[in-house]
């Protein structure tokens, strides 16, 4: 099946800046590793979350664009799910139309 665009939105736990970007690079590395191509990231900052998140009050805010196989997308929040420092994260299909 061909490769669709998907649209990633994470929040990393209330962490320095410099592990933020660690676990950033983590991330990509877990969607190169399910053979996504990524297109653009996004550092939208550090924020206040509206609910805590794992005990968390403040996160870091990532968007990522990504193209991948319908398939490899499972595998990819099982990945994100176990990772520590990602306490919450969302991928949605793009919209195509």
């Amino acid at each position: 099946m061909a490769a669709r665009e998907y649209e990633l939105t994470y929040i990393v736990g209330d962490i320095a800046p410099e592990a933020a970007k660690k676990v950033q690079q983590e991330v990509e590395g877990i969607l190169s590793k399910r053979e996504a191509v990524i297109t653009s990231v996004e550092e939208w900052g550090h924020r206040r979350l509206f609910h805590p998140a794992k005990k968390n009050q403040y996160g870091h805010f990532y968007y990522v664009t990504f193209k991948a196989k319908p398939e490899n997308i499972q595998a990819i929040n099982a990945d994100l799910r176990v990772t520590a420092d990602v306490v919450k994260f969302l991928i949605c299909r793009a919209d195509e139309g």
